[in-house]
């Protein structure tokens, strides 16, 4: 009988193991999967930069002005960024919320079904 009970709880043990190795190997590929993505992301967006600094450089005929209008360009973007936060940050808020209590609630469901 005892050795029954430590074979079970040996066997729980093994399988709350194995659920955080899963866990584990499932956020590390997510996070490399990620850093992939933005690096190629930056890749185009410099890219994308270059092409627009010589178009912009074709019709002025001035390499420092186009240098100029882009750095503009990117200054407006962060000066929206930083006076919109409290906005964009309850958009985000809007958007993942849903979306993890989903994956929070549907985890907790698949728990509750295993063991009982």
């Amino acid at each position: 009988m005892i050795g029954t009970i430590k074979k079970i709880i040996e066997n729980k043990i093994t399988i709350i193991k194995l659920n955080a190795i899963d866990k584990m190997s499932k956020n590390a590929s997510s996070t490399v999967h990620s850093v992939l993505l933005v690096l190629m992301l930056i890749m185009f967006v410099v890219f994308l930069n270059v092409s627009a600094l010589f178009v912009i450089d074709y019709f002025m005929h001035s390499l420092m002005y186009s240098s100029l209008i882009i750095t503009g360009f990117y200054l407006l973007l962060i000066l929206i960024l930083v006076f919109a936060k409290k906005s964009i940050v309850g958009m985000f808020q809007d958007i993942f919320i849903p979306i993890f209590s989903k994956k929070i609630l549907k985890d907790e469901s698949k728990k509750k079904t295993k063991t009982a």
